[in-house]
């Protein structure tokens, strides 16, 4: 197992090195082996046999050829008498043992650093046997994913990992990611290397080559979800940059209407659930069960669903109608007969698969499938520049029951498949972009990880279970009742409690999880009251901080305006005191001719008021001044308050 995983490591550096097709990584590893065994001519099946015993690697007879027939080409072998004999100085300097060495001590790191964080944060002994079991289990799970139409064996053997330590793994790899990037490097670049090893599984991988300007990719409902950010941020994260590189290789990108409908009802679905108290997760869809473990509300579901036309512009993914059956009657497919096939293939992959209760999935599938037979119009394409059309889906088993109902049509040779998934179509795209490589599949490995540690179905039938099994023996209130089938933190310690496994699951676990649900419930309400007595207090600072303002400016108001009015009020004073003082005189000497007789009139009206108030009020010159210059003063500060 050490060998296998330095071996998918070295195929990474190789890869970095090379920089062309995945045939050319094998390269250095034929040559050292040929420096290590000192053949004096080439063999297949010994040299397959040895490269299993060397590399921990299964590379099958017709792949083996491919390899050896690409290093005649760069000179590591020469042929003498219809054998390959090895060119010394050629393996020499081909020689990766150093390199080999240098990831070997990478590997152990990360075995060690993995077995620690297992004991420390699991309290899970784990041998160096089972660790390295982990890490090439997590890898082999994925194998459909790239070799779902390939035709000759696996890299290794099909190898048992205990539930626990998966779930164990997918946290360490989640860790390293975030604290301890050298680990997570040599764990990225082993998946890496995995890839590229599956590749040569494929016999025809190398007819996937080139160009795909023009191409119609149509994609599948939770490709879709994915992309719309209903599985996560890390996930959407990959997809969006997997469309994005699909676009700079000028492919077309679509949607069936009927797919798109399929979408809108499931997001319409999770709204009627979101925050609906008979919410059962066993029979909720994935999105809806991701809506409701993050505590999304009806509006974020809301905004899913009117953003959804938008992503598919910003995409330039077009939705687009089936074609129609009746007006293509000449390429319909036996729809029945790959039912029977998608189901069988289901039936082997999911114990608990329903045919009845998934067959509306099932039939939107086979439309896909369907149409794409039709939109080829009877073509067979032998190349990428022929395919016109294909159906790309998150889904192995029916991306290999497809392939397995195309080839009993077929007569025999290499057809394009008419369904891939998203990670063959990925890998076929970064193949031929190595500048890509690591971004994407660092985001889709992170991806994958949250994935594999949410509840699987079996877990959360388990876990519902016992809830209504306690609820009927009135062990637990409708409170608890739906807090425990509501609340987030619920499932995820369901999780963390069992570590994925459910044999894990026990009454004892369950109250566990009771237990730190209530506490985790307390706290939040503690959170919510400290954050609506924070916001609180902070508007009475707000309130307080605008009265202090309000005064402030009232003051300056005033002030200005007492300023303004004292000028006025004064002037006006002074020149009231001055008429009647004018007027005084003109009573008092009967200066009258130098003015006008009206004025005199206006002269002798003010005089005698103020004469008058002055000997009925006690009104005198001071008061006066003042009252003008208040009378100013309020005028004023009502004018500067409007405006």
């Amino acid at each position: 197992m050490r060998d296998t995983i330095v071996s998918l490591a070295l195929l990474k550096v190789n890869w970095d090195h090379f920089k062309k097709d995945y045939l050319e990584n094998f390269l250095p590893f034929i040559a050292t082996l040929c420096v290590r065994k000192s053949y004096d001519a080439i063999h297949v099946n010994e040299v397959c046999a040895d490269f299993t015993k060397e590399y921990g690697l299964i590379i099958p007879y017709h792949p083996m050829i491919s390899i050896l027939n690409r290093a005649r080409k760069r000179g590591i072998f020469q042929k003498y008498h219809h054998e390959l004999h090895p060119v010394k100085d050629k393996t020499v300097e081909l020689d990766i043992t150093e390199t080999s060495q240098e990831q070997a001590r990478q590997h152990d790191k990360v075995i060690e650093e993995f077995i620690r964080y297992a004991k420390g944060n699991y309290q899970l002994e784990i041998s160096e046997q089972d660790a390295g079991l982990a890490f090439l289990a997590m890898l082999q799970k994925r194998d459909l994913d790239i070799i779902f139409a390939a035709e000759e064996g696996k890299l290794f053997p099909e190898l048992p990992s205990k539930r626990d330590h998966q779930f164990v793994l997918n946290r360490f790899i989640q860790y390293a990611h975030e604290f301890e990037p050298e680990l997570f490097s040599f764990i990225l670049n082993m998946a890496i290397g995995h890839i590229l090893a599956n590749a040569i599984l494929y016999a025809d991988f190398t007819k996937f080559e080139g160009k795909l300007e023009s191409i119609n990719f149509y994609f599948d409902t939770r490709f879709m979800l994915r992309a719309l950010g209903t599985e996560g941020k890390e996930r959407q994260q990959h997809y969006i940059e997997f469309l994005s590189l699909l676009l700079e290789e000028k492919a077309v990108l679509r949607v069936f209407r009927h797919t798109y409908d399929e979408i809108m009802t499931i997001l319409n679905t999770c709204l009627n659930w979101v925050e609906n108290p008979a919410y059962d997760p066993t029979k909720a869809s994935i999105a809806c069960n991701f809506f409701i473990q993050n505590a999304y509300k009806e509006s974020d579901v809301e905004r899913f669903i009117v953003g959804a036309d938008s992503f598919l512009r910003q995409n330039k993914i077009e939705v687009v109608d089936a074609p129609d059956p009746n007006q293509y009657k000449i390429y319909q497919i036996d729809e029945n007969e790959l039912q029977n096939v998608i189901a069988e293939r289901y039936k082997k992959g999911y114990p608990w698969f329903d045919e009845v209760e998934a067959k509306g999935t099932l039939l939107r599938d086979i439309k896909s499938i369907s149409s794409i037979y039709r939109l080829r119009m009877g073509r067979r394409p032998h190349s990428l520049q022929k395919v016109a059309s294909m159906f790309v889906t998150t889904n192995a088993p029916l991306a290999h029951a497809s392939n397995v109902f195309q080839r009993a049509q077929g007569n025999g040779g290499f057809i394009y498949p008419a369904c891939i998934t998203d990670v063959f179509l990925g890998t076929l795209v970064w193949l031929q972009s190595p500048a890509r490589v690591t971004s994407i599949n660092r985001k889709k490995m992170i991806a994958d990880c949250y994935a594999a540690v949410q509840p699987s179905k079996i877990m959360v039938k388990k876990y519902r279970q016992e809830i209504e099994k306690l609820r009927t023996e009135g062990k637990i209130g409708e409170n608890e009742y739906y807090l425990l089938r509501t609340h987030r933190a619920a499932l995820n310690l369901l999780e963390e409690k069992t570590l994925g496994d459910p044999d894990n699951f026990t009454e004892k676990t369950f109250e566990e999880i009771l237990e730190l649900v209530r506490q985790e419930y307390q706290a939040e309400s503690g959170r919510k009251y400290l954050e609506t007595k924070d916001k609180l207090e902070e508007t009475k600072r707000d309130l307080d901080l605008s009265r202090d303002k309000i005064e402030s400016m009232e003051r300056r108001i005033s002030e200005r305006a007492s300023r303004i009015a004292k000028v006025v009020g004064r002037f006006i004073f002074f020149l009231l005191i001055a008429l009647f003082v004018t007027g005084l005189l003109v009573q008092v000497t009967g200066i009258s001719k130098p003015l006008p007789l009206g004025l005199r009139i206006i002269l002798w009206v003010i005089t005698a008021i103020l004469g008058t108030m002055n000997v009925v009020t006690g009104f005198n010159i001071k008061g006066f001044q003042d009252s003008i210059e208040e009378w100013i003063s309020i005028k004023l500060v009502s004018y500067f308050k409007q405006a």
